[in-house]
């Protein structure tokens, strides 16, 4: 492929490949490209739009991380940080993501009495995904 994007309408045509290997993952994908998906290409986008402005400013203090929006049906969301070479810290070669589960996260965050009784709403543009 040449990393066009075949779901959504990205400005980039890159690859942003991730291996997958888990023996409780209802995925059967071992290589796929982050970036097909409009729900983790979007802000695979904000990050190459950062890191362009990072590169043209030369501004190493310039964060380019992003969260990435929710994943309702697992009650999850990506956060996801640039990666640049040591020697090239302007040279965007990569990304790699974190995925958070907000019902650990905020069963941590709480005493049992508390959480027991707590009802939170997370909303992100990419409502219904």
């Amino acid at each position: 492929t040449d990393g066009i994007p075949t779901q959504w309408h990205s400005p980039n045509h890159v690859l942003f490949p991730e291996f997958q290997n888990s023996d409780t993952s209802s995925l059967h994908n071992l290589m796929f490209n982050v970036h097909s998906t409009q729900h983790q290409g979007r802000p695979l986008d904000e990050i190459i739009k950062c890191a362009q402005q990072r590169k043209q400013t030369k501004n190493q203090e310039l964060d380019c991380g992003v969260v990435g929006g929710i994943w309702s049906w697992q009650r999850t969301m990506d956060l996801m940080q640039p990666i640049y070479p040591t020697l090239d810290p302007f040279e965007l070669t990569g990304a790699i993501s974190s995925r958070v589960s907000w019902d650990v996260t905020i069963e941590l965050m709480f005493q049992d009495s508390v959480a027991s009784g707590l009802v939170v709403v997370l909303e992100s543009e990419d409502d219904g995904n």
